[in-house]
C-alpha cells in the first residue's frame, strides 16, 4: 500500500469519511493501511470493557498502599475508581 504515500495529504482527506476518516485524523496514515490491509470488509467495534480490565490489573499490581492519587491519574480514571478496585467493589 505504499502507492498511498504518493498521494497529497489533501487527497486522501477528501477521499475519507466516517470511520475512516477519524483513524486517518487520529492515528494516522500508517495505521489506516494497517487496518486496511488486515480487516478490510469487517465491522469493528472498539469496546472499553478490555481496557477496564487492563486497568484493574495494573491497579493491583502497582497498588502500594500510598499511590492512589498517582495511579488514577497516570490511568485516567478517579481515585473512587481505583479504591473500589483495590476493595474489590468493582
Amino acid at each position: 500500500m505504499n502507492w498511498i504515500k504518493e498521494l497529497s495529504e489533501k487527497e486522501i482527506q477528501e477521499s475519507l469519511e466516517g470511520d475512516l476518516q477519524l483513524v486517518y485524523e487520529h492515528c494516522g496514515l500508517e495505521i489506516l493501511c494497517l487496518l486496511w490491509q488486515n480487516f478490510s470488509g469487517m465491522n469493528i467495534y472498539v469496546s472499553t470493557k478490555p481496557l477496564r480490565a487492563l486497568q484493574k490489573l495494573y491497579i493491583k499490581k502497582h497498588y502500594n498502599g500510598y499511590n492512589v492519587k498517582e495511579i488514577a491519574i497516570r490511568l485516567g480514571v478517579s481515585e473512587k475508581f481505583v479504591y473500589n478496585v483495590i476493595n474489590d467493589n468493582n
